[in-house]
């Protein structure tokens, strides 16, 4: 693979971007970092790797300690000025008006989250873009794609859902979910109180395990520079309150 990668960038600088990277098979991820290093130390070469929070752990696992002295960049939700943007733009681009109250009703709906960002501007493109739609976005816009975005979000929940059930976290998610509603941030102490506050005595060992998990599925994300908390999702949050079993 190396060979192949220096071979291709010789001809013109390569850039290699990957999502998901954070379920790469480790043997293929310590592969696929040592041929990038290999191709950067003669051609200009460039790999650029995605994923979930956890992926900083996992590429750990690879054994190839020389990615920690990559550039690094947490992303997380966007915030209400990237979120307008990153709606606005695209319709504005192809000619269709963004109604201030509209906007700002999509905001608040896809709570800065890139998925729910995508699956309410597709929506709201659906009702507003022409020859289908008027050349606006306006609040009757919203009207009509409300509905289907929030099937979509709830059938998005659900799966999380059943994945925190599945491995075994839901007692966890929901206790941080309920922490979570008191506050828009946690420290780390508190975060782990919450954690612990799901299971009677459980050892640091077995709240650290939990937390790292919760982690790696993006329920809770680290927030830079500070090392404090914050929701992953809120609105899977909210929804992991409604429907966890009560104990």
């Amino acid at each position: 693979l190396g060979d192949l990668l220096t071979a291709r960038a010789q001809k013109a600088p390569l850039l290699l971007v990957m999502d998901e990277a954070h379920t790469l098979d480790l043997e293929v991820g310590r592969a696929l970092l040592n041929a990038g290093q290999q191709a950067r130390g003669r051609h200009p070469f460039l790999l650029v790797l995605a994923g979930t929070p956890g992926i900083e752990g996992h590429l750990n696992a690879m054994g190839a300690s020389f990615w920690s002295r990559a550039w690094t960049r947490r992303i997380g939700r966007l915030d209400e000025v990237g979120t307008e943007e990153a709606l606005r733009r695209p319709f504005e681009a192809a000619g269709v008006r963004v109604d201030e109250a509209a906007l700002a009703e999509m905001v608040h709906l896809s709570h800065g989250y890139p998925f729910f960002v995508q699956l309410l501007g597709r929506e709201a493109w659906a009702h507003a873009a022409p020859p289908n739609g008027p050349g606006a976005v306006v609040p009757a816009t919203m009207e009509r794609a409300r509905p289907r975005f929030e099937h979509w979000k709830r059938d998005y929940c659900r799966q999380r859902y059943l994945e925190l059930e599945d491995k075994d976290l839901l007692a966890a998610g929901c206790a941080v979910a309920e922490a979570f509603a008191e506050t828009p941030a946690l420290d780390t102490a508190s975060l782990r109180r919450a954690i612990g506050a799901a299971v009677p005595n459980p050892p640091p060992s077995e709240i650290s395990v939990a937390q790292r998990a919760l982690t790696d599925l993006g329920f809770i994300w680290g927030t830079s520079p500070d090392p404090g908390w914050e929701p992953g999702i809120p609105s899977l949050l909210d929804y992991v309150r409604e429907h966890a079993p009560i104990t």
